[in-house]
């Protein structure tokens, strides 16, 4: 599991308190549960969930990506392994991207993503593990 982080100066964990995690458009139940997580894992760092978006001081948007590529896209070949159970090229790389904007600037204040080969048996604690690790590297509070 691959886990890196780039943050802005001028974030400042004393400053920025409350957070809004956007809403993702998936239907995919993973989801929830990591926006479960993630809020957790943020509140433990001194990020609190605020009333609404218009009275955070961060927005936190998380992306998962889950799909699959065939290997029709020459650009994506790099991704790709064989499954041996049917031999077709897939997609065995997942990543997932954690990014927190200046709720007023917009301002990006700190990025970050972790990106692993995973089957999809160990997907939900490959997951877990993996926003944890990325929580792991936001700046401690000032």
């Amino acid at each position: 599991l691959e886990v890196r982080h780039v943050n802005d100066r001028s974030l400042d964990t004393a400053r920025h308190r409350t957070l809004h995690l956007q809403a993702d458009p998936s239907d995919d139940p993973r989801l929830a549960k990591l926006d479960t997580r993630l809020k957790s894992a943020l509140a433990a760092r001194g990020l609190v969930a605020a009333k609404d978006a218009r009275s955070a001081d961060v927005i936190v948007i998380r992306h998962l990506d889950l799909a699959r590529t065939d290997g029709s896209d020459p650009k994506e070949a790099s991704k790709l392994t064989t499954d041996p159970a049917t031999g077709l090229a897939v997609e065995t790389k997942k990543n997932l991207v954690i990014l927190m904007q200046d709720a007023k600037t917009r301002k990006v204040l700190w990025v970050a993503w972790a990106r692993a080969q995973v089957d999809d048996a160990k997907l939900d604690a490959t997951v877990a593990e993996a926003m944890q690790r990325i929580v792991a590297k936001l700046p401690r509070r000032s």
